[in-house]
């Protein structure tokens, strides 16, 4: 569920041992949106704020620039 959540560009986080949950969910812990807090309310508090974003957009490179995608009128 962890690893779901990292794809859709949600918010994730903990603390204590979520360092080594997020390596073995292949996730790193330096990415936008993912908290590894110190304690329990600073986990929170994180989480609380990143989730106010609805989703780290930043976390994925563009898949295509505006205009530039299947369906779009002006294609060849």
């Amino acid at each position: 569920m962890l690893a779901e959540a990292y794809r859709h560009g949600m918010a994730v986080g903990g603390w204590s041992d979520v360092p080594e949950l997020l390596d073995a969910a292949g996730i790193g812990s330096d990415l936008p949106g993912v908290i590894a807090g110190d304690s329990a309310s600073a986990a929170v508090e994180a989480v609380t704020t990143a989730l106010a974003g609805h989703r780290a957009r930043d976390r994925f490179p563009p898949a295509s620039e505006p205009g530039h995608g299947r369906g779009q009128e002006g294609q060849a």
